[in-house]
């Protein structure tokens, strides 16, 4: 999880500190614990670490299979993210 948390606060650091910050809205509605979903609309590749940066909790991604060949698999899976066949 340390990792996690690494990547969390880099990749928010990146956005606040160089690109000029983020708008996150309703963060104060999503409950401590138990179980979600959290769907957004998908128009960037970069949309699943800036959502996890700004997100309250830790997060659990599933991303397409294709994505999970070396090197970038061994990436996603250490940040908690599933394979997921696409169409099945």
């Amino acid at each position: 999880m340390a990792w996690y948390h690494f990547v969390k606060w880099f990749v928010r650091t990146v956005f606040f500190g160089l690109m000029g910050g983020v708008n996150s809205v309703g963060r104060e509605n999503v409950p401590p614990k138990g179980r979600l979903i959290v769907a957004s609309v998908h128009i960037s590749h970069i949309d699943p670490p800036l959502i996890g940066s700004v997100f309250p909790r830790t997060l659990r991604f599933m991303a397409k299979q294709e994505l999970f060949k070396f090197p970038l698999g061994i990436l996603l899976r250490s940040l908690l993210a599933f394979p997921v066949k696409r169409g099945e």
